[in-house]
């Protein structure tokens, strides 16, 4: 089962019809009869401002009736799997792309030691740097003391993963059952120590407050990285954008790169000025 996840109404006649369903996420009193509500059941629905999608995550994993090795996975309500070729044909033509199929899912032969992720983004500067000049470098730290303190047997597979210079983004997965499970149970204690040491009342701009989505973000590729899974890969596109064309793009490519090398290196001023540690 790929579970859509949504936290407001929007059209849903692009999801398929089959190996999907819809997962309403956080505030419930508008949601559609036919979608599931992450507020039944064994669930953190109430922790939706600031873990996101992880409280459809989180109800997925207890609440979810796959068997170990049926395909699971977790996509939004305007961001999809597609193929390569439908994905081309969006950049350049802006012609909307059809999700993957449940069957063309199946057909990857998704096993116990691998996992379908997003295309992976390059960057000019790594995930911690990124992390610093894009949200709060504080709660990664945090994050990197609960792996110590929980998993120390990660430290050095997160400390690695941060220095990288690719990114699998958005929190999109799908995976054989008994791997989400075991995700989870890795995932879901780290985020609680992080919340038990984080004061998110100091944080009073409500897009940074959206923290353990963002550093879930950066979770899932450590825990890969030391499971060594093999990683497949495809496309993203977001039905939000259909008006971004491959021109467009490039050009908001070269301002965001520009804006973005500078805060790198003011950030490394700041550390050294500070003195810092890295994560």
């Amino acid at each position: 089962m790929i579970y859509v996840i949504t936290h407001k109404a929007f059209d849903d006649s692009i999801v398929p019809q089959e190996g999907y369903r819809i997962l309403h996420v956080g505030e419930n009193e508008n949601c559609k009869s036919s979608y599931l509500r992450d507020d039944l059941g064994n669930n953190i629905s109430f922790k939706n401002t600031s873990w996101c999608e992880l409280t459809g995550l989180y109800w997925i994993w207890k609440n979810g009736l796959e068997a170990l090795d049926e395909n699971v996975g977790l996509v939004h309500y305007r961001r999809y799997f597609t193929t390569s070729i439908e994905n081309e044909s969006y950049k350049v033509l802006g012609r909307l792309p059809q999700p993957l199929s449940y069957q063309a899912i199946r057909n990857m032969n998704i096993d116990s030691h691998s996992i379908l992720l997003p295309k992976s983004e390059k960057m000019i500067y790594s995930i911690e740097e990124a992390y610093a000049i894009n949200h709060r470098i504080q709660d990664l730290r945090t994050t990197r003391d609960a792996i110590r303190s929980i998993f120390p047997q990660y430290a050095q597979s997160f400390d690695s993963v941060m220095r990288q210079k690719f990114f699998y983004g958005y929190n999109m997965m799908v995976c054989q059952r008994r791997m989400l499970n075991a995700y989870c149970e890795w995932l879901f204690p780290i985020l609680e120590y992080v919340e038990q040491h984080t004061n998110l009342n100091e944080i009073e701009d409500s897009y940074q407050k959206r923290i353990f989505g963002f550093i879930s973000e950066r979770l899932i590729q450590v825990w890969v990285y030391h499971q060594q899974f093999q990683v497949l890969n495809a496309p993203v596109f977001n039905v939000e954008k259909k008006g971004d064309n491959w021109i467009r793009s490039a050009v908001k490519r070269g301002k965001a790169y520009q804006i973005k090398r500078k805060r790198v290196t003011q950030y490394h001023l700041n550390d050294q000025n500070n003195k810092n540690y890295h994560v």
